[in-house]
């Protein structure tokens, strides 16, 4: 089982966070971290995988079993976009 990744997120107001969950760079670091956790849970037959937690907000992110494929669905759109097709073809296994 891999550990949750713990993020600290620094921002000034509401806008800036906003801004930071759009930035395209934050975006492919929470996919890399969703597909590790995931594609871990689904080989272990975990029922649910605590992927990250945002120490500084208080916010723990947890995916169920019953959502690990719609996770990695919008993972694979990201990874698609960025190439990664060696990352891409696994996540088109672990769907099926």
């Amino acid at each position: 089982m891999l550990k949750p990744v713990e993020i600290e997120i620094d921002y000034l107001n509401e806008k800036e966070l906003k801004e930071i969950s759009k930035d395209k760079t934050f975006i492919s670091y929470v996919n890399d971290i969703f597909y590790k956790h995931i594609k871990e849970a689904i080989e272990q037959k975990e029922e649910v995988t605590h992927v990250f937690t945002i120490t500084n907000l208080g916010f723990r992110v947890k995916i169920e079993k019953s959502q690990y494929k719609k996770f990695l669905t919008k993972v694979l759109k990201t990874f698609e976009k960025e190439e990664k097709y060696l990352e891409c073809a696994e996540i088109i296994k672990l769907l099926k």
